[in-house]
């Protein structure tokens, strides 16, 4: 024990050395445009809450009324007695507004992801992921008993040279559909086309599109108008635009059974709470019913790129809420991050791991809570630091 605390507590300083570390601050409000942060209050730029719907009077009292007749916690797992009628509205739910076979609930996205790569793929198969997909895509590619490469972020070429020299029984292709760093898309149709090319599996987590993309908000699958047989599984996470928790995965019927028989992060676990299923059922009601508040995100997000470029702010090519300030250096990011902060501002610094040495940022996210005066000021806050800063 003596010797691992004292290895341990060297990488903890190197960490620290390299301006690496993380911390965590106590939130003391609900999550929202502004946000109380260990006393003190922040234009929230930080939050993955998209559509502003993780404080809406209309989720929380669906989830409060659920409570009151299901309970708190789910009990059990869902394959014994804690499936219940709102995980089963909500599955029947999804399946029908994606046109899709089947659905199956998770407590969360990494748990969805390492049940889709460990249930699916077996140690004769391959899964090939883009460069930049999220922790929870690369953990289960990594768990999974096949062969897991990498491809260059939406290189269709370097994919289809990976696909031809990888001698695999069953091939799976697997990439976010919005990369939740850079903001960017996944490139839909070269995916669609390899995948049929070379009879793989096409997998796409979608955890920042669904309640975003698509003239529904609907995600990916609505945005680039995907059939279930050129998309057959997709994972949505519930916890960013739909403002719940949790996470689907949804797609043709065998998959979805296969992960439901075999995927451990499933089936050894208890069910997420019963209210949390129903407080996502009336996200998606509000999705349908309200297409002002993605009407007003988008403008948001077309107001601060063109203000933002005007600016000559270093942008990032991405047409989504997230919104990164490319810097560079730890002490750039940081530098701003803290700037930000005494213009009363919350917008984080994301640095390595997280993202590769000398591509640090300031990770800026518009939420359909925002108004244009808030564009105007944190542009205005960001310009003074450059200014300062040259």
């Amino acid at each position: 024990m003596k010797h691992l605390k004292a290895r341990l507590q060297q990488r903890l300083e190197k960490r620290e050395q390299a301006q690496w570390m993380r911390t965590v601050r106590k939130a003391q409000s609900p999550m929202g445009r502004e946000i109380h942060i260990e006393n003190q209050q922040f234009l929230n730029f930080s939050s993955n809450d998209y559509l502003g719907f993780a404080n809406h009077p209309q989720i929380r009292q669906a989830t409060i009324d659920a409570i009151a007749q299901y309970g708190v916690g789910g009990g059990a797992s869902h394959i014994i007695c804690g499936h219940s009628e709102p995980h089963h509205h909500l599955e029947r739910k999804i399946a029908e507004l994606l046109d899709r076979d089947d659905a199956l609930l998770f407590s969360t996205g990494f748990m969805a992801n390492l049940a889709v790569m460990t249930s699916l793929l077996e140690r004769k198969d391959a899964v090939f992921q883009d460069r930049w997909n999220h922790a929870s895509l690369i953990d289960g590619g990594l768990a999974q008993p096949g062969s897991f490469v990498r491809f260059k972020h939406n290189d269709m070429t370097d994919l289809q040279a990976k696909l031809e020299s990888t001698p695999a029984r069953h091939r799976i292709i697997c990439a976010d559909s919005v990369f939740s760093m850079d903001g960017d898309i996944c490139d839909t149709q070269g995916l669609v086309s390899q995948a049929q090319a070379y009879d793989a599996l096409l997998y796409l987590d979608d955890a920042h599109g669904i309640g975003v993309l698509g003239d529904s908000g609907l995600g990916i699958i609505d945005h680039a108008k995907l059939s279930q047989e050129e998309l057959p599984l997709i994972v949505l996470t519930l916890g960013k635009a739909l403002g719940c928790a949790g996470a689907l995965v949804v797609g043709e019927k065998t998959l979805i059974e296969t992960i439901r028989q075999y995927g451990r992060s499933y089936i050894y676990t208890t069910a997420s709470p019963p209210a949390i299923a129903a407080g996502v059922s009336k996200a998606l009601d509000l999705l349908a019913e309200s297409p002002g508040t993605r009407q007003h995100l988008s403008a948001l997000i077309h107001y601060f790129i063109d203000k933002a470029t005007a600016c000559g702010l270093p942008l990032m090519p991405s047409p989504t809420p997230i919104q990164p300030l490319l810097l560079g250096s730890e002490e750039a990011a940081l530098s701003c991050q803290t700037f930000l902060e005494r213009k009363g501002i919350l917008a984080t610094a994301i640095r390595p791991p997280t993202v590769p040495v000398g591509s640090c940022r300031v990770r800026l996210t518009l939420t359909a809570s925002h108004t244009f005066a808030d564009i105007d000021y944190l542009l205005a806050s960001v310009s003074q630091w450059l200014e300062a800063n040259e």
